[in-house]
């Protein structure tokens, strides 16, 4: 569980998006229970940095779905 940030430790970033892919966020936190779309973000966002820092560093990142795998070669 993430620990409750204080407002020192809070940047708030106002962020436009599209209506349908809002929805799509709100889709995938519904299909968490008791996640919300900020919470989605901040994973999306983790996750993101953490790619970015696999590609800095010439990483491959696998995906699989089941029995299907997908190398992704990040330049």
């Amino acid at each position: 569980m993430p620990k409750t940030l204080t407002k020192p430790d809070i940047h708030v970033h106002r962020l436009k998006v599209p209506k349908a892919l809002y929805e799509e966020l709100e889709r995938v936190a519904a299909s968490r229970q008791g996640a919300d779309v900020d919470e989605i973000l901040r994973s999306f966002i983790q996750l993101g940095l953490e790619v970015m820092k696999s590609a800095t560093q010439g990483g491959t990142i696998v995906l699989r779905h089941g029995e299907k795998e997908r190398e992704m070669f990040l330049l």
